[in-house]
C-alpha cells in the first residue's frame, strides 16, 4: 500500500496553497491580483462569505504561502485557512487534516492513520475520520426522514427510490442535527465522499476527498445531450424537471473537476449551474472546456438554482391545467423556437410535460390523416365532430325559422279570409240603407230603377 510521509508545519506552509485550494475547496483563481500586475499574486472571492468583486487574495513570501481576506479581515497560512473553514481546535488538528487530504490524494488513504477531529466539528461524529467506515455504520441507520426531506423539495419518488435502492441515500445524525448525506461514488464504484445537507437548515459538509456526483457514469459518455450541476440537489432537481433519462454530474461545488472525456458523445451541454457570480465563473470555464460543443443555458427565470425553480414551478396553479387552445399554442411555440427550456418556462412547466403535450399532439395531426378518405370531399360535409355539431345546430335554427314563417303566412291567410266576409256582409247593409240621390231622371227612367232594385230583394230573399 502506497503510503506518504506526514508534513510538518514548515512543511505544509511551502505548499503551494492555490493549487490546493483548487482541489480541495473548489476556489478559482486569476492571476495577477486585482489590477492584473502584480506578479505572484493570485485573487479569488471570499470562500468565508458571498462577495461579487474578489477580495480573497494568495502570494508566496520568502517561501511560505499566505492568504488575506479582506472582506473578513482573516489572514495568514494554509494551517490558518483550515483551521478558520473547518472550526478545529487546535494547529495540530488543521495538520492532521491537512496530512489526510494528501494522503487520501495520493491514492494512500486506507493504509493511513486516520486523524482525530474536533467534538465540536460535525465532522467527528464521535469517531475517527474513515468514510468507508463511517458510510457502513451510516447504511444501518432510517433513510425515512432523508426521503421526506427530498419529496419535500418536490424531487419525484422515482429519482428518490432511485437514490435508495442503490444505497446512495443515508441518515447521518450529529448532536440532535439530521442530515441529508449522499453517498458519492465514482466511475468505478468506489466511495469517494459523504456529501451532508442539513434537513431545516443551511449546513453542509463533505466527508472525504471531493468528487463529481452521477447516478449515470456508464451512460454519460454515450449521451448527446448532459448537464451540469453545482449541487446534488439540484443534480436531482434536473432529473425531475427533464425526466430520469436526461444525464449529467453535480460537481459538488463550483470547480469542473472531470475529464471532456467523461462527455465524449456529448453535442449539447447544458449549464444548470447556479445563478451568482461563482456559477458564472463556473459557466465560462465549461465554455472554454467544451468550446466545440453547443452551450446551454438552462433558464431558471427569477430563480437561482435548479431546485428553486423546480419549487416555484410546482406552486404555480397553471401547471398540468393547459387548455385545447394553450396545448396548440405551445406547439406552435414549440416548433417555431430552437430554445426548447424557454418554451417550457414561458407556459410554466417542465420540459417533460412539454414534450407530453407535443407528443399528444402530434398524435391527433396523424390521427387526423389517417381518418381522411381518398378522393374528392363532399362540399358541406363536416370534417369533424365539432363542425357536424355546428351544422346540426345551424339545420335545427333554419328548421325553427321555416315553420315560424309557415305560421306566421297561416296566421295571415285567416285573418285576410274573415276579414273578407266582414267586408262582404257590410257592404251589403250599406246597400239596403243608402238611398238614391236626388236626380233629374225621367219619370220612366224611376220606374226601371225601382224595377230592377225590387228584382235583387227578390233574389235575396
Amino acid at each position: 500500500m502506497l503510503k506518504t510521509q506526514a508534513l510538518g508545519i514548515e512543511e505544509v506552509k511551502g505548499l503551494n496553497m492555490v493549487d490546493f485550494l483548487i482541489r480541495h475547496y473548489g476556489l478559482a483563481f486569476s492571476q495577477g491580483g486585482v489590477s492584473g500586475h502584480s506578479v505572484g499574486e493570485y485573487s479569488s472571492l471570499s470562500p468565508f462569505q458571498e462577495e461579487r468583486t474578489p477580495s480573497f487574495f494568495v502570494r508566496e513570501v520568502d517561501g511560505h504561502w499566505l492568504f488575506k481576506d479582506f472582506s473578513s479581515g482573516h489572514g495568514g497560512s494554509l494551517i490558518d485557512f483550515v483551521l478558520l473553514k473547518e472550526g478545529f481546535d487546535s494547529v495540530w488538528e488543521a495538520l492532521s487534516y491537512i496530512n489526510h487530504l494528501l494522503c487520501v490524494e495520493s491514492g494512500g488513504g486506507k493504509g493511513q492513520r486516520s486523524f482525530p477531529l474536533s467534538s465540536s466539528s460535525p465532522r467527528s461524529m464521535g469517531n475517527p475520520y474513515d468514510v468507508e467506515s463511517l458510510y457502513q455504520t451510516l447504511r444501518r441507520h432510517d433513510v425515512s426522514r432523508c426521503r421526506d426531506y427530498l419529496l419535500g423539495r418536490r424531487i419525484t419518488p422515482e429519482v428518490v427510490e432511485a437514490l435508495c435502492g442503490r444505497d446512495f441515500l443515508v441518515h447521518n445524525e450529529y448532536k440532535g442535527v439530521s442530515y441529508c448525506c449522499f453517498a458519492v461514488f465514482n466511475a468505478e464504484g468506489k466511495l469517494c465522499c459523504l456529501d451532508n445537507h442539513q434537513m431545516g437548515g443551511e449546513g453542509k459538509f463533505v466527508l472525504g476527498h471531493k468528487h463529481p456526483f452521477s447516478l449515470d457514469w456508464s451512460q454519460l459518455p454515450l449521451s448527446e445531450r448532459v448537464f451540469v450541476t453545482e449541487s446534488i440537489i439540484d443534480y436531482l432537481s434536473m432529473k425531475t424537471l427533464e425526466g430520469f433519462d436526461f444525464r449529467g454530474v453535480a460537481l459538488l461545488g463550483n470547480v469542473l473537476n472531470f475529464g471532456s472525456e467523461l462527455f465524449g458523445s456529448a453535442r449539447e451541454v447544458v449549464s444548470a449551474l447556479d445563478g451568482d457570480s461563482r456559477g458564472f465563473r463556473a459557466f465560462l470555464d465549461l465554455e472554454e472546456k467544451f468550446s466545440d460543443r453547443v452551450i446551454e443555458v438552462y433558464d431558471f427565470g427569477d430563480s437561482k438554482d435548479a431546485n428553486e425553480y423546480l419549487q416555484k414551478l410546482k406552486d404555480r396553479p397553471k401547471g398540468n391545467r393547459l387548455s385545447a387552445e394553450d396545448k396548440l399554442s405551445l406547439y406552435q411555440d414549440f416548433q417555431r423556437t430552437e430554445n426548447k427550456s424557454q418554451v417550457a418556462s414561458k407556459w410554466g412547466i417542465n420540459r417533460s410535460y412539454m414534450y407530453d403535450i407535443v407528443k399528444e399532439c402530434e398524435e391527433f395531426i396523424v390521427s387526423g390523416f389517417s381518418d381522411r378518405r381518398a378522393g374528392r370531399k363532399p362540399a358541406g360535409q363536416p370534417e369533424t365532430l365539432d363542425e357536424a355539431c355546428v351544422r346540426l345546430k345551424e339545420l335545427e335554427a333554419e328548421n325553427r325559422r321555416i315553420d315560424e314563417e309557415r305560421e306566421r303566412y297561416w296566421v295571415r291567410s285567416e285573418f285576410m279570409r274573415v276579414r273578407l266576409k266582414w267586408a262582404e256582409g257590410e257592404g251589403d247593409e250599406s246597400c239596403d240603407e243608402v238611398k238614391p240621390p236626388p236626380c233629374n231622371h225621367s219619370p220612366a227612367d224611376s220606374k226601371n230603377r225601382k224595377k230592377q232594385l225590387k228584382k235583387k230583394r227578390r233574389k235575396k230573399l
